[in-house]
């Protein structure tokens, strides 16, 4: 009776270890099999919206779960310093356009209209210095006035001639501008000065951070009040057709994708299945093992795949979902 009970357990134990590795190479034929689904996750690409500069938010223009378009202010960093750099450069600015003004109109027209009433007096006293060295001139001959006389006279008229011709290149130079070399510097400052104020209207601008890409916001890191550094990430966008889906496939079956190739997804809860587009296919296997390659190895190599997703569906970063080639 012993023996028997004994006897009937030991068959029972053969039949369950000649079960289990059976069970084990169906489980694994499954896997291969060309019409067996794949296990995958979705995928998104973020977009993180970051600090181009150190400061604090002043004011945050949305909410999480907001749908945002290109162009539209997400945040706001105080911009007191940029504001008062920004006066800075405009008054630098002014003050360069000034100068080089100044240096190509030459003097102002007070200075040349005292120029000019010093010419004209001059030229008066020139005419009335050639009269009196032509009439000693006539009394010298006439042995009425002395040789001295006469060079004391000439000498008058040449010095007021002298004076005429000065005053008449003074006023020349004053209707010219500066030379060129003085006018050049001035130009480079001048050009100097646009650029300094051109960079703090930018530095400003940047202080309203708006969306590069349109999307919808999924979580926000920062808010009002809090002070992010250079580089931040204040908030993460998830735009449209940005979702992908990953799946892990099997080294046997790695010929059967290609780039560019649609794949099934299937969802809980939903009974059709949504269109991906492979995009990626890795290069190397995830899962290598450290010796060489045998029969039984091989079947634990994998290759990541990704697919992009279309638009208009309802999936969710994180979210497992079925492949099916």
């Amino acid at each position: 009776m012993l023996g028997s009970l004994i006897l009937i357990i030991k068959q029972g134990v053969l039949a369950r270890l000649y079960f289990i590795p059976l069970l084990c190479l169906v489980v694994l034929n499954g896997c291969d099999s060309p019409s067996a689904k794949l296990t995958g996750y979705v995928e998104a690409d973020w977009v993180y919206v970051a600090a181009p500069s150190a400061g604090w938010i002043t004011e945050l223009k949305t909410n999480e779960g907001d749908t945002v378009s290109e162009g539209d202010e997400l945040f706001i960093l105080d911009q007191e310093q940029q504001t008062l750099a920004l006066q800075q450069a405009q008054a630098q600015l002014l003050q360069a356009e000034s100068h080089l003004n100044d240096l190509r109109e030459g003097a102002r027209a007070d200075e040349l209209a005292v120029l000019e009433a010093q010419l004209s007096e001059s030229q008066t006293a020139a005419e009335l210095a050639t009269k009196e060295l032509k009439r000693y001139s006539q009394l010298t001959k006439q042995g009425l006035a002395s040789k001295e006389q006469l060079d004391l006279a000439d000498t008058e008229a040449r010095r007021s001639e002298a004076r005429v011709k000065a005053l008449e290149a003074q006023i020349r130079v004053a209707k010219l501008g500066a030379r060129d070399n003085a006018i050049n510097e001035s130009i480079a400052a001048r050009d100097a000065a646009q650029a300094a104020m051109a960079e703090a209207k930018w530095r400003l601008q940047e202080r309203k951070v708006v969306a590069r890409r349109a999307g919808r916001v999924e979580e926000i890191f920062l808010r009002t009040g809090e002070y992010a550094q250079a580089g931040a990430k204040v908030l993460a966008l998830l735009p449209e057709a940005s979702l992908t889906v990953r799946f892990f496939l099997p080294q046997a079956q790695l010929h059967r994708v290609k780039i560019g190739q649609t794949v099934d997804v299937y969802q809980d809860g939903l009974d059709d299945p949504v269109t991906a587009t492979i995009r990626t296919i890795a290069r190397e296997a995830e899962f290598t093992p450290p010796v060489i390659y045998s029969a039984d190895s091989r079947e634990k190599l994998v290759f990541k795949v990704e697919a992009t997703l279309p638009t208009d569906i309802r999936l969710h970063p994180g979210q497992p979902v079925d492949v099916q080639l």
